[in-house]
């Protein structure tokens, strides 16, 4: 996936895979990813690296990601699949 931060920045590559949704926080600094077997995942906007991850297996979805959006603060990210999950990493 490839996230373009703005005119002055080049594009930088998230490493990603079966992206069925993806969202940037409000300050634009991180980037949250959910796939179709419903992991989740934080990178920083502006390096791609990884922050963390949440496995489906292990606290994601049971199923695609569907939707996902953070809070007005970025304190929190809501993701949605068969289930609604509310996050704070």
């Amino acid at each position: 996936m490839t996230l373009w931060p703005g005119v002055d920045r080049p594009p930088r590559t998230i490493i990603a895979y079966d992206v069925s949704a993806a969202t940037l926080d409000v300050k634009g600094e991180q980037v949250a990813v959910g796939t179709r077997t419903g992991d989740v995942s934080l990178s920083s906007a502006s390096t791609g690296a990884l922050e963390r991850a949440r496995p489906g297996k292990v606290g994601g979805h049971s199923s695609a990601v569907r939707a996902m959006a953070f809070s007005a603060r970025g304190r929190w990210l809501a993701t949605a699949a068969d289930e609604l999950r509310v996050w704070t990493f």
